[in-house]
């Protein structure tokens, strides 16, 4: 009985020990999975940035330039 008690616990130390070695494993997956998640979304929000900035500059341009076509406009009319 003392012997397979014995074993038993032995089986138990080798399991906890690939347990730990598997936990430290899974561990790191998921720091790098965070750090990877961290930059995407850092890229995305940089590149969204981008677009809003390029965009609202397209749509300032085009009110300045029919701005400007209506001034044309009105000026040929009342000359």
């Amino acid at each position: 009985m003392c012997c397979i008690s014995f074993s038993s616990v032995s089986s138990e130390g080798g399991s906890s020990s690939r347990s730990s070695s598997i936990n430290s494993r899974v561990l790191v997956v998921a720091v790098v999975l965070a750090i990877v998640v961290v930059v995407v979304v850092v890229v995305v929000v940089v590149v969204v940035e981008v677009v809003v900035v390029v965009v609202l500059a397209v749509v300032k341009i085009a009110e300045q330039q029919q701005y400007y076509t209506v001034l044309v406009v009105s000026a040929l009319q009342y000359s």
